[in-house]
């Protein structure tokens, strides 16, 4: 017999080639769970979200709706997408069917590959990137055992990789985020306290009360960083204008700063957010020339764009899966947060600024792989003292300066 005799690979050998081996790399958009045809199962990598192939040309008609309502009836959680491979208007009568009798249709969505190779949507939810996948079977090659053998076991080290990730995060603490952020807490405490007195007064330089104790406290303004007062690049990122902006970059800090410092140490995380800051505030005092400023937001845009660095670098300190489900939730939370940058009273050069910042430090490498058993680079060490020692330093002649106990009327 020769190759022009020997039948066409299946449709369903196809797709699943194409969601689990797209390009032959190791970043597959689906990791592959089993592979008992005539059904497969694959899972988004790093989401959890299931999906089910299922060949059509090997489930006999009759057992088509039995087949279907077994595969949804035994999912318990997450998202579930199912794809029939095969049929024709029967088969999309099925699958339609099986939806409305689903317990969580919610967490549902159908889809039919017909004999041509065109993928449908038939109800419920939508999966983008498993019909991206289906585009161009025609070309794809089908995997032989070998191969899916190779793929099961890369993916069986992948989800391990991942939860023994997962695991030791949770034993590390993040005691320098804590520390930031009370510190944070404390001042604008003391600025609520130190800013109240009579609405009439004016203070130096007819400044109202609450506006005088940032001043005095080190916010920044490129008026006094010009004349060389230096430490409000610094220290205006520890004071916040009023309780939202307070609640907002504290969320923001204790949720994600938490995780990036349980994966890269005290020390690293200390200078990302020192280097963020002084760079968010450079931008905003000598760059867009902001009269007054505050907020630890460039500081905290410069742990964001550090994460959402390391994700991108190769050979980064995260699994290849927490890499790729990170890397899109960044990509949205940076644009999300991006776009409010733009809105009347927030500080966009010093987003953007503390942004770059900590994007280049972990594309160059200063976050890099974080073992345990591995001593820490010494210029890291230094590194985060003299990092330290800049925030101690930075309010410390804030107040000896500023004095801001003595706002208001004497």
């Amino acid at each position: 017999m020769s190759a022009d005799d020997l039948p066409p690979p299946r449709l369903f050998d196809r797709l699943l080639a194409a969601l689990v081996n797209p390009s032959g790399g190791a970043d597959a958009a689906f990791t592959l769970l089993e592979h008992r045809p005539p059904a497969a199962v694959v899972e988004v990598a790093g989401e959890g979200t299931g999906v089910v192939l299922l060949d059509r040309g090997e489930a006999p008609g009759d057992d088509l709706r039995a087949s279907l309502d077994g595969i949804i009836q035994s999912h318990r959680g997450g998202l579930l997408f199912v794809v029939l491979v095969g049929g024709g208007a029967e088969a999309r009568a099925a699958l339609a069917e099986a939806d409305r009798h689903a317990p969580r249709p919610s967490h549902l969505g159908v889809y039919h590959l017909d004999r041509d190779g065109r993928m449908s949507w038939v109800a419920g939810r939508r999966l983008r990137i498993l019909q991206k996948a289906a585009r161009g079977l025609a070309v794809v090659q089908p995997l032989d055992a070998a191969e899916f053998h190779a793929i099961a076991l890369r993916s069986e080290r992948d989800r391990d990789e991942a939860a023994s990730f997962a695991a030791s995060l949770q034993k590390r603490p993040a005691r320098a985020t804590i520390v930031l952020g009370s510190v944070c807490v404390a001042l604008y405490m003391l600025t609520m306290l130190w800013g109240r007195g009579d609405a009439a007064y004016k203070g130096d330089g007819n400044l109202p009360p609450l506006i005088e104790a940032q001043v005095r406290m080190g916010a920044n303004s490129a008026a006094l960083v010009v004349a060389g007062q230096w430490w409000r690049l610094v220290s205006h990122a520890f004071l916040h204008a009023n309780v939202p902006h307070l609640l907002f970059n504290m969320l923001a800090l204790v949720s994600f700063g938490s995780f990036l410092e349980a994966l890269i140490g005290w020390r690293c995380y200390l200078i990302v957010f020192t280097v963020s800051a002084l760079s968010g505030g450079l931008a905003s005092a000598l760059i867009a020339e902001n009269p007054l400023s505050v907020g630890a937001s460039g500081a905290i845009w410069g742990l964001m764009a550090a994460g959402f660095g390391m994700v991108l670098r190769p050979g980064g300190p995260l699994p290849r899966l927490v890499a790729q489900r990170l890397r899109q939730r960044l990509l949205g939370v940076l644009a999300i947060n991006g776009a409010l940058s733009f809105l009347p009273g927030i500080d966009l050069w010093a987003h953007l600024g503390g942004g770059l910042a900590g994007f280049a430090l972990a594309m160059g490498g200063l976050c890099g792989r974080r073992h345990e058993q591995a001593p820490e680079p010494r210029a890291v060490a230094i590194g985060a003292y003299v990092s330290a020692a800049v925030l101690v330093v930075a309010l410390a002649l804030a107040f000896a300066i500023g004095q801001p106990w003595q706002t208001g009327p004497s």
